[in-house]
């Protein structure tokens, strides 16, 4: 426990992000951030129960923990938890506040947290390097931006490029709800490896990338549902162009529209192209 008390503070104490609150204040929201402190482990012993009960028990209380509020006047916005079940096992649970951290920080905190608690159990250190920026500089660089140029064109292209864009009449095997639920789900379909490298080489073939490809085929996928030639599919960007920001923990993550002309049955090759345009235009 002592170790883990130490990754885990330590990892607060190397992220201003994991101790920043955000306040509302007669402008708008304000980023807070708070000096370093000692972050609460919240204990639960699960012990005395059999294997399955004990199974429904611990996916019970994460699914409780995951509808737990954050408030987000209150930092950290991190909660730990420690889960101790049957044969001597231990589950730490770590729940974070979207605002504060993305789906790349979530490794970033696997790898920094694994290797805190490595050194702390071997009584040395901290062996990760100090970080060259935190993330309320990633804030005034995009504050600087907003204030730019290029910000002035952004708002020009988006409703230029996003002008009548219509909703998809999408299939559904049930009427859609009056007020969205937003349960959805989603099915995992496996490439295999002789697929991903003709994929692969045939977006070389076509001086583009691997995402191009996959999404000519997704736009074609939805074309087929849909019976539609315009086609516009949202995709993330991981939004860190510079090396010191690769090991920040914060939300960087950008959102992309891509719109994709469908219409005169372009060949596969044009339809590349067109996606690749599109997309080099909404980055």
């Amino acid at each position: 426990r002592e170790a883990l008390a130490a990754a885990r503070n330590g990892l607060s104490a190397r992220h201003e992000r994991l101790r920043t609150s955000v306040q509302l204040g007669e402008s708008g929201p304000l980023q807070r951030i708070h000096p370093p402190k000692p972050l609460p482990l919240i204990h639960h012993d699960l012990r005395g129960s059999d294997g399955e009960a004990e199974r429904q028990e611990l996916v019970q209380l994460v699914e409780a923990l995951l509808h737990e509020p954050i408030d987000l006047r209150d930092a950290p916005l991190l909660r730990a938890h420690l889960i101790r079940s049957g044969a001597d096992r231990q589950w730490l649970a770590l729940l974070i506040h979207h605002i504060v951290a993305d789906g790349w920080s979530l490794g970033v905190i696997e790898r920094e947290l694994s290797t805190l608690y490595t050194a702390a159990l071997q009584g040395q250190p901290s062996p990760l390097p100090p970080l060259p920026i935190q993330y309320a500089d990633f804030s005034r660089w995009q504050q600087a931006r907003a204030q730019g140029a290029k910000a002035a064109a952004d708002l020009a292209f988006w409703p230029r490029t996003l002008a009548d864009l219509a909703p998809l009449d999408l299939p559904t095997d049930r009427p859609r709800p009056a007020v969205e639920s937003f349960r959805g789900d989603h099915h995992i379909l496996p490439i295999d490896a002789a697929l991903t490298a003709d994929l692969i080489q045939l977006a070389r073939a076509e001086s583009t990338t691997l995402y191009a490809v996959l999404l000519a085929a997704f736009c074609l996928l939805l074309r087929s549902y849909a019976d539609a030639d315009d086609i516009a599919v949202a995709s993330g960007n991981a939004n860190r162009d510079h090396p010191a920001l690769e090991g920040l923990i914060g939300f960087f993550v950008d959102t992309w529209i891509v719109r994709v002309d469908l219409s005169g049955e372009p060949s596969a090759r044009e339809l590349l192209q067109r996606g690749r345009q599109a997309h080099l235009a909404a980055t």
